[in-house]
């Protein structure tokens, strides 16, 4: 029945998260999302370090935990798809996705491989292991993640710094000076107006 509940509540949790996706950015929810696991699977642990099996009041805070633990896994879940299909330049787009895709399903398999025999061996302190990634990963948003919310492709290449190329009919000195740096430029741009 839990289960089911939390299906059902992940709808509701998306959809209201893909709604609000484009007006909150992607980094913000993403550092809310980290900081709420972490807190959901402190508590946990916590609970799980001082179990009392008599105790129901504990047992349905642990259960409440992770209604609590999904609500924040849904910005991380939803933008974990997001990011990297606007992060990557055009001609790489399809191919980074892909690896991206194939990362997370593949560290996903290998969790869930060696997941119960970390819960058999360290029990309760499995879940600090998660609370240390959510920490890890709330300082890499900070420090290495740009907001790329409202940003055109042009814009992303600017923002991660990819070579971009004036407009010959809006800035002739500028594409003029690109191509002088760069004289594979002009092969690249014959090769695609040829295509």
């Amino acid at each position: 029945m839990i289960i089911g509940i939390s299906g059902a509540l992940s709808i509701v949790y998306c959809s209201i998260g893909l709604w609000l996706l484009d007006r909150f950015g992607r980094i913000k929810p993403l550092i809310i999302s980290a900081v709420g696991l972490a807190a959901a699977l402190v508590v946990n642990a916590a609970q799980a370090q001082h179990l009392d099996p008599t105790n129901r009041a504990q047992a349905r805070s642990m259960v409440a935990m992770n209604f609590v633990f999904s609500l924040f896994y849904t910005p991380l879940g939803i933008i974990s798809w997001v990011y990297p299909a606007e992060i990557f330049p055009v001609e790489v787009c399809a191919l980074g996705n892909a690896i991206t895709t194939f990362t997370n399903w593949t560290l996903n398999l290998i969790f869930a491989q060696f997941s119960p025999t970390a819960l058999q061996n360290i029990g309760f302190r499995y879940f600090y292991v998660f609370f240390v990634f959510n920490v890890v990963a709330v300082t890499c948003y900070v420090v290495f993640y740009p907001e790329t919310k409202g940003k055109t492709l042009e814009q992303m290449d600017e923002l991660f710094g990819d070579q971009l190329v004036p407009h010959a009919m809006k800035d002739p000195e500028g594409a003029r000076i690109a191509i002088e740096k760069d004289p594979a430029m002009v092969q690249h741009i014959e090769n695609k107006e040829l295509a």
